[in-house]
């Protein structure tokens, strides 16, 4: 198999939740080739209860369960871990897309899938993840009444508290690092995910609105450049 270079050292725990034994079967390859450790769940029940005795790097998620939609497992992972999660599904409209990644997904990727690509998406994510930054970096960011722990991914607002999923995490620090500076679409999304933007690429903006909700106008605004890109503007 094509992609991830095999790495034990650098081994992820990865839960592939389909209820298709054939999906099931490519999912194995593609993780055991990439030298990561596979495990798999084929409904809703078998993942929570997995998902309660250990803890997973990465989650890859069908929407189409036995007698649920994959989304409503989405929304319990952002509750209570912090893994990354691709969601993988044949349901390819743009706003299926739109709603995985409005509820917390780190990206989604449509049936039938190119293995090489989701090897390649799988890559960049939990490299993107595991960086080390090679100088001192800021781990907290403060804007007024607004506080953001860059590690743990808790954005305080006044009394209010949240943590963010891992995509809008990255997001954030980044645009908190470069306040009031131009940040293409491209920048935001090799940061987020370690792939290049492509056209008609939703994923930014969804993750940009999303954040756009949480943080008051009256504190700081994300500023929309068009056709270029983004800006964290401090009030």
């Amino acid at each position: 198999m094509m992609g991830l270079a095999h790495d034990r050292t650098s081994a992820a725990n990865v839960l592939c939740v389909d209820d298709d034994p054939v999906t099931q079967i490519l999912l194995e390859d593609v993780i055991g080739s990439a030298g990561h450790c596979y495990r798999a769940a084929h409904d809703l029940a078998e993942a929570e209860a997995m998902l309660e005795k250990e803890h997973f790097d990465l989650i890859l998620l069908d929407r189409k369960l036995p007698g649920s939609d994959g989304l409503v497992l989405l929304q319990h992972i952002r509750r209570h871990t912090e893994s990354h999660v691709i969601v993988l599904s044949s349901m390819c409209e743009s706003q299926d897309r739109l709603l995985g990644l409005q509820l917390g997904a780190d990206d989604y990727l449509t049936k039938p899938f190119n293995p090489a690509e989701l090897c390649s998406r799988i890559r960049n994510m939990l490299h993107t993840s595991r960086q080390v930054p090679s100088g001192p970096s800021v781990t907290r960011h403060v804007v007024g009444e607004m506080t953001f722990n860059v590690a743990t991914r808790r954005l305080r607002i006044g009394s209010r508290s949240s943590v963010l999923s891992p995509a809008q995490g990255k997001l954030l620090s980044l645009l908190l690092e470069k306040q009031g500076t131009l940040l293409t679409r491209n920048q935001l999304t090799r940061n987020i995910s370690g792939r290049d933007w492509s056209h008609g690429d939703r994923t930014v903006d969804v993750l940009i609105s999303r954040l756009r909700k949480l943080i008051p106008i009256s504190i700081a605004e994300i500023v929309t450049i068009h056709g270029s890109g983004y800006m964290f503007v401090v009030k």
